[in-house]
């Protein structure tokens, strides 16, 4: 399943973020979060990207993210060690459209 965010991630609505990955889990084997696009990403952004590590990994669903210039930057102070799983750049996804994608908009459900 490949999930893509445009806009914000901050303290409005990163839990939601989170939220939303894990009700959509079930029967995943892995989950991309597209994250390329975002234009602002606050600390909260890193909290539902952490909640979504140790969601997936209970699950047993792999999953990677795709970084934009904001997302990378902040993963450079708060995920030093790598633990989250940023998918190289190049890749698979790197290049798919929008209409190719799923996408969250609002809504937070």
């Amino acid at each position: 399943m490949l999930i893509t965010v445009h806009g914000e991630i901050d303290a409005n609505n990163g839990m939601a973020l989170a939220r939303y990955v894990e009700k959509r889990l079930a029967g995943a084997r892995k989950v991309i979060v597209d994250l390329q696009t975002v234009e602002f990403f606050a600390a909260a952004g890193f909290a539902a990207l952490s909640n979504i590590n140790v969601v997936c990994a209970r699950s047993g669903v792999r999953w990677s993210l795709l970084t934009g210039t904001h997302v990378r930057r902040l993963l450079t102070i708060c995920d030093p060690q790598r633990e989250l799983p940023v998918a190289e750049t190049g890749g698979k996804y790197a290049r798919t459209r929008p209409g190719d994608r799923q996408l969250l908009v609002g809504g937070y459900n």
